[in-house]
């Protein structure tokens, strides 16, 4: 008896826009937190800011970047939220080919998420094209401590004591972390 092959599709980490406003009052990431769906993991980076709301100062973590979002599912799955939750779109890239989500690799975005989950407070993000040529210092590898063996350059900021590396997800996100000097190794 012959069985035809089905596909199994893989869950996949997705670069996905939030077009909801900065102001409504549930994000896309929330509403897919809420849905605590298993096998369906959603990631944006969150910066504390302050928002003074009837005369009173409150703090609240919101996305670094209100239309970005990273979701790991699989494309049928993630599809099927796309037509139900109205403000959730795939992100596509110039060059990626026509009509395809941009996906990044599992261990990209597990290291981005480790390295930047370490220090949230202290974690700065840039766009890329905000990243200039004198921002960028020498190339160095860890050597010890949970960021061991990742190689990068440092983040040049004048007059600063603190030693900072930039890790980056490829045109679309840029961090710079802070970094214990110890655990440097130059490579210039």
């Amino acid at each position: 008896m012959c069985m035809s092959a089905t596909k199994i599709e893989e869950p996949a980490w997705y670069v996905m826009q939030d077009l909801r406003r900065r102001s409504a009052n549930k994000s896309v990431y929330q509403e897919l937190k809420e849905l605590n769906e298993a096998n369906v993991e959603v990631f944006t980076p969150l910066v504390w800011v302050e928002r003074i709301r009837n005369g009173k100062k409150k703090r609240k973590q919101v996305p670094v970047l209100s239309d970005l979002l990273f979701v790991k599912d699989t494309y049928t799955h993630l599809a099927e939220k796309v037509d139900q939750i109205y403000a959730l779109r795939f992100r596509y890239f110039k060059g990626q080919g026509y009509m395809k989500p941009t996906i990044i690799p599992e261990d990209e975005m597990n290291r981005f998420m480790g390295i930047i989950g370490e220090a949230p407070d202290s974690t700065r993000y840039f766009l890329p094209e905000e990243v200039t040529p004198a921002m960028i210092g020498k190339r160095i590898r860890i050597v010890d401590g949970s960021m061991q063996g990742y190689e990068g350059n440092l983040h040049s900021v004048r007059g600063s004591k603190k030693r900072r590396v930039f890790v980056e997800l490829k045109d679309i996100l840029v961090a710079s972390v802070e970094i214990t000097s110890n655990y440097i190794e130059i490579l210039d």
